[in-house]
């Protein structure tokens, strides 16, 4: 993305496709933690309403971005113990994919944070060994 990678053109068609970049990453984040927490729930309680389930999950994501804490935490969680054991999860099942999914997100964050930091090394290194043009 010429964006991130620290060029200077700002066109209408450049910040378009990086809305739509920025937007179809959001999209697939999502999606794949959605994913991942119905792989938790049903590798902790395999007797759910499905349906439900990825319902509920879909609230919990929803809870988990509204800026009232960091990262949503605490609201994720209630919204875990909440509504899965409306989907038919035991309590006990619902704590402990609460928590699993939290280190699942925090995981994940650690290694974005890590490719991100690699990426702005490497934006860094590529312009102090590119000619400049002002000079």
């Amino acid at each position: 993305l010429a964006i991130a990678a620290g060029a200077r053109a700002t066109t209408p068609a450049v910040v378009r496709r990086a809305i739509a970049i920025a937007a179809a990453q959001s999209v697939a984040f999502h999606a794949l933690a959605a994913i991942f927490g119905l792989a938790i729930i049903l590798s902790l309680d395999s007797s759910i309403d499905l349906p439900a389930a990825l319902a509920a999950l879909m609230v919990i994501r929803v809870a988990a971005i509204l800026p009232l804490t960091p990262a949503g935490i605490g609201f994720q969680e209630g919204a875990f113990a909440l509504l899965l054991p409306q989907a038919g999860v035991s309590a006990e099942a619902a704590l402990a994919a609460s928590a699993l999914n939290r280190v699942v997100m925090l995981v994940t964050l650690a290694i974005g944070f890590a490719m991100a930091t690699d990426a702005r090394a490497e934006v860094a290194q590529h312009h102090a060994e590119a000619p400049s043009l002002s000079r």
